[in-house]
């Protein structure tokens, strides 16, 4: 059964249920977004292979089925590939590999009218030091956006860092007002040492363009589970987003059970 909550009518910048969007892996992503009325995060390009030759116009019929069943056009955000991209890599062969399948994901964006696309870091934080990340992936994405449309948005989202420090440093090198990060909420919250998730929002502050939230117990344990099923303390981290960041940041639910977020998220009036 797929819930469709009642909505709240409440006024300022809490009220995110229009810059909302549901992950399509989730279970009953697709009915949930529809019932609601919600924007479409795609996940179909996140894994390269649906990228090859061979399956590009499977790809793209999935996607258009996708949009087409939940009426959410104008509202469609798109998830870069993930699997061995590394910006900050020693071997310049295998970063120009990732830069070209990366490239083969935005066209598919640009095409569908996408105009955010959500890529990860890349980052081993065992592997490179700081420095070199900084530096290395600051020319990569500003390779990577220098030939994007001009309504075209870049968000880049943290996975295993535990600092926001480096991520800022890259946005400002980056200095392009299309890209972005995105917070990922659940992330931070799992590697969480010197940081709480409301230390990451109020440190990157209005360079956070996008939010992924989730739940978790923390302890490196990346659960991916409904809003208020862990230990993240979420009203603190919106009062911290109101506080930091602008009044038009967007957010992705990426819990498995979509539903149970839609519903937490309902209960506190954030929608």
């Amino acid at each position: 059964m797929v819930i469709m909550v009642e909505l709240s009518g409440k006024v300022g910048f809490m009220n995110i249920r229009e810059r909302l969007y549901i992950a399509t892996y989730a279970t009953n992503s697709l009915d949930v977004i529809r019932s609601n009325g919600l924007g479409m995060e795609s996940n179909h390009v996140c894994i390269t292979e649906y990228l090859n030759k061979e399956n590009i116009d499977e790809t793209y019929r999935e996607i258009n089925k996708d949009v087409k069943h939940c009426g959410c056009k104008e509202k469609l955000i798109i998830h870069g590939p993930f699997t061995e991209i590394i910006p900050m890599g020693i071997d310049k062969r295998i970063v120009m590999t990732g830069m070209d399948r990366l490239n083969e994901a935005a066209d598919v964006g640009i095409k569908i009218g996408a105009k955010k696309m959500v890529v990860h870091t890349g980052l081993i934080p065992q592997m490179y030091f700081d420095e070199w990340h900084i530096e290395k992936s600051s020319i990569f994405w500003s390779e990577f956006i220098s030939n994007k449309p001009k309504d075209f948005e870049l968000v880049i989202e943290n996975v295993f860092e535990n600092s926001p420090k480096a991520l800022k440093e890259i946005i400002d090198n980056i200095d392009d007002p299309r890209v972005g990060i995105c917070l990922d909420v659940g992330h931070a919250h799992a590697v969480e040492k010197q940081y709480s998730a409301q230390d990451w929002v109020s440190y990157l502050g209005n360079r956070i363009k996008h939010f992924h939230i989730h739940d978790n117990i923390g302890g490196g344990k990346d659960l991916h589970g409904p809003m208020g099923s862990g230990t993240i303390d979420y009203v603190s981290v919106f009062k911290s987003i109101g506080k930091n960041c602008s009044d038009d940041v967007t957010f992705t639910i990426e819990s498995m059970n979509c539903e149970d977020s839609v519903r937490w998220l309902a209960e506190k009036e954030y929608i």
